[in-house]
C-alpha cells in the first residue's frame, strides 16, 4: 500500500482523469456551486479588508436634474461632466 500513494506520471495520470470525469459527469451547476463556496471559503480566511479612500460616488441627484433638465441629458453635458471628472484625475466613470 505504501507505493500506492507515491508520486509517478500514473498517479498523476490517473487524478487527472479522474479530475476530467468528474467535471464531466457532475450534475449541471456543480462546477459553478463549487467555485461560489471556494471563494466564500477563502474570503472567510482572509478576513474583512476596510474599503480605501479612492473611491468616491458622484451622484446625478434631483438638484442637479432641476439645474441641468431632465434626464437622459445631452450628448454635450455627458461630455463636459466626464472633462471634469477627469480634471479631478478620475481614472474610471460609467
Amino acid at each position: 500500500m505504501k507505493g500506492f500513494f507515491r508520486i509517478n506520471p500514473v498517479t498523476i495520470f490517473g487524478a487527472a482523469t479522474l479530475a476530467v470525469l468528474a467535471t464531466v459527469f457532475w450534475p449541471p451547476g456543480f462546477a459553478g456551486r463549487l467555485e461560489l463556496l471556494v471563494q466564500d471559503l477563502f474570503f472567510t480566511i482572509r478576513g474583512p479588508v476596510a474599503p480605501g479612500n479612492e473611491v468616491v460616488i458622484a451622484a446625478i441627484d434631483e438638484k442637479s436634474i432641476d439645474k441641468l433638465g431632465r434626464w437622459p441629458w445631452p450628448r454635450r453635458t455627458m461630455a463636459d461632466l466626464a472633462e471634469k471628472l477627469s480634471a479631478y484625475d478620475a481614472k474610471v466613470f460609467g
